[in-house]
């Protein structure tokens, strides 16, 4: 049964006809499942926080967009607000239902992502890959599909390859996306490359003087053995 509720169509919990649903819908939170191909990995607790009172004093004033699976729905975009929204403590939430198939859904969901500043360099890398490998495309072809340079997308899914601590930094903030592409130059030397980070952090050295490192590494390593005990451990 259909219900209408401020203006807005409500799903009730025991029977919705997804056929003719169109416009804006009111669904339980508890019938909302998260995208577990979601390219963004981790979220900021404060913004999360910030926006969860925002909702509590303005109300939901974007609705999120969902698909249907069996009798929930799965977030396309809008994962932040439905999270707010928990945290605000609704029980319904605004909703677009969106009829797409699995690489719609990671397209739409990787694109909205990449508008936004704060998604971190591995949740990106790893979202263009888990993208490349569903839709089976070329590099150059994705990144027409998400307006990037191939080479800006080589740049980004490089970073995988890195040690799983230096991605972990990256994604918490303490390096940089610039900081983990110099990092690369050291290619697989894993334990030379955890020893660089650490000065990194621990000297707040820019990514200029990073390449200066790297260049006195391959050039004189001795020296600058003698120069930086913290690489002799």
């Amino acid at each position: 049964s259909e219900f209408f509720n401020e203006g807005k169509k409500e799903i009730a919990d025991d029977l919705f006809d997804l056929s003719n649903s169109s416009g804006l819908v009111n669904i339980s939170l508890s019938r909302i499942l998260r995208d577990k191909n979601q390219p963004r990995k981790t979220f900021d607790d404060k913004t999360i926080e910030e926006l969860a009172s925002s909702i509590k004093e303005q109300g939901m004033i974007n609705p999120i967009t969902v698909r249907p699976q069996g009798n929930n729905f799965v977030i396309i975009a809008g994962e932040r607000r439905f999270l707010a929204a928990n945290l605000a403590g609704l029980k319904t939430i605004p909703a677009l239902i969106k009829q797409v198939s699995k690489n719609d859904v990671m397209l739409i969901s990787l694109i909205e992502n990449l508008q936004r500043e704060d998604l971190n360099s591995i949740d990106r890398a790893e979202g263009i890959k888990a993208l490349k490998v569903n839709l089976g495309l070329p590099w150059n072809q994705i990144g027409k599909k998400l307006g990037l340079s191939k080479q800006r997308i080589l740049d980004l899914v490089g970073l995988l390859e890195l040690p799983e601590e230096i991605k972990k930094d990256i994604r918490n903030k303490k390096l940089t996306e610039k900081h983990g592409r110099a990092l690369r130059k050291l290619k697989d030397d894993k334990d030379k490359i955890l020893k660089v980070s650490n000065i990194i952090k621990e000297e707040q050295y820019s990514v200029s003087k990073i390449f200066c490192i790297l260049d006195y590494l391959r050039s004189y390593h001795n020296i600058f053995l003698f120069l930086h005990p913290a690489l002799q451990e």
